[in-house]
């Protein structure tokens, strides 16, 4: 894990910051986050876990190794919002990058939602995060699987399909919590916000690209 200080995340991207808390800027919003406990705050994390949601087509949003669709990394409320537009046929603008080009061709524009800036307070910083899970320890591929399995049953998740990747250096910033959610290893779930791309150069179509889809026999070993 690669762990940070507040003061130079804030003088790289140019983050507002006062004595308690930083102002990130991710592609959809600006996010209080509050500096008192920086040991819970990294850059990097490897052996994460995600689990890939089957609302979207896989024809049109693939789930290939090290190629995953952008969109199974949007924030959960993102993710959303665009499952319901694409239902409605319609774009909107803040989401347009991550409609097919056969959507984008055949579905009405609609220039009726228009987006505010928005700054979210640390206590809701969780509703726009995207979830990942991982574990306190290194272990192998093996025992990572298995905990996505138990993490599935745990939270009642049907449908969907499991991923393992690294989130790297200068795309985000990643939140453990501290509740433990598994045994043996241990994981804990952990939120992360992508800085916004105008700052990084980094999209969610990269983190896709570090992500792998754990096949439906590995599971079953």
């Amino acid at each position: 894990m690669l762990n940070l200080t507040f003061s130079v995340l804030a003088e790289q991207y140019q983050f507002e910051k006062n004595d308690n808390y930083i102002l990130i800027e991710t592609d959809f919003e600006f996010i209080s986050i509050n500096k008192t406990n920086s040991n819970n705050y990294f850059m990097e994390c490897s052996d994460l876990i995600r689990f890939i949601s089957n609302d979207f087509e896989e024809d049109e949003y693939q789930r290939s190794d090290h190629n995953i669709h952008a969109v199974y990394f949007l924030p959960s409320h993102k993710q959303k919002e665009l499952i319901k537009h694409i239902n409605q046929e319609e774009i909107i603008d803040e989401l347009e990058v991550y409609y097919t080009l056969e959507m984008k061709e055949s579905f009405r524009v609609s220039y009726s939602i228009r987006r505010e800036v928005v700054n979210i307070p640390h206590r809701d910083r969780s509703s726009c995060s995207t979830s990942f899970y991982g574990v306190d320890e290194e272990v192998g591929l093996d025992a990572l699987i298995k905990t996505a399995e138990e993490l599935l049953k745990l939270n009642a998740m049907k449908d969907f399909e499991i991923a393992v990747g690294t989130i790297f250096g200068e795309m985000g910033l990643l939140e453990k919590g501290h509740k433990i959610k598994t045994e043996n290893p241990q994981s804990k779930h952990y939120n992360f916000w992508k800085f916004c791309e105008r700052k990084t150069g980094k999209s969610f179509f990269d983190i896709g690209k570090s992500f792998k889809m754990i096949s439906r026999e590995e599971v079953s070993l």
